[in-house]
């Protein structure tokens, strides 16, 4: 899909990524609140748990931004738009 334009100023509109911030942040939490409830005390393990949950959720939020949420703001003036 090619960059939008802003309606406001004509430039280039970058992708909030909400989603992919949002699913990064949750998917660690998960994998690590899971790795201790399954009480297994490995620093090293917990925190490649921690990696793999955020690169998920990582991956998941970019689907969720790609088609669904798709909201833009203006690399120039700001202007936030949904699409």
């Amino acid at each position: 899909m090619e960059k939008p334009k802003c309606p406001n100023c004509g430039s280039y509109m970058a992708p909030k990524n909400n989603g992919q911030r949002v699913g990064s942040i949750l998917g660690g939490i998960l994998a690590v609140a899971t790795r201790l409830g399954a009480s297994i005390a490995n620093p090293a393990g917990a925190l490649a748990l921690l990696l793999a949950g955020s690169l998920t959720g990582q991956k998941l939020g970019q689907v969720i931004d790609d088609h669904v949420i798709r909201s833009y703001r203006c690399t120039k003036c700001g202007k936030e738009i949904n699409l």
